[in-house]
């Protein structure tokens, strides 16, 4: 398979239903030159270096993809519709995703692969910073928005 403009880069599953999910496009919530995806980066357990200087690494089996973009300046109404974007992907009724962790199921075009990958992954800290109002409504700096698998 290969790039899809229909599937866009990134996208996050917002319903369940009889064992397939609909996904949502974040595409349009990117910043340009703003998306960095890593994907299945290598997790070691107790590598080292022996007393010859070589590295001794003990890579395990599961890796992990990280996920991170700024959105452009956003409006009230665009800031709302990627909360409310977020906040669906974080109910998702398929018994994994929940709001506690803030755990989604976010789906990605893998350049390594030149194909479509899903993993589980949660969404750190996110912080709004007001850069005004504008129309009396606010304005909103970047946002800053990563994934990182489980």
């Amino acid at each position: 398979m290969a790039y899809e403009k229909s599937k866009g880069v990134l996208a996050v599953a917002t319903s369940y239903s009889n064992g397939s999910y609909t996904y949502k496009k974040l595409d349009k919530f990117v910043g340009a030159n703003n998306i960095t995806i890593t994907p299945n980066q290598m997790q070691d357990l107790d590598s080292y270096v022996n007393a010859n200087g070589y590295l001794k690494r003990n890579v395990l089996p599961h890796s992990r993809t990280k996920i991170e973009f700024n959105t452009p300046y956003l409006k009230y109404a665009l800031k709302k519709e990627l909360v409310g974007i977020l906040d669906d992907a974080m109910t998702v009724s398929d018994g994994k995703c929940n709001k506690a962790e803030r755990k989604v199921r976010v789906r990605f075009y893998n350049d390594w692969k030149d194909d479509y990958e899903t993993f589980y992954g949660y969404i750190p800290d996110v912080g709004f910073q007001y850069g005004g109002t504008y129309d009396g409504v606010p304005m909103y700096m970047p946002i800053r928005i990563a994934f990182i698998e489980y």
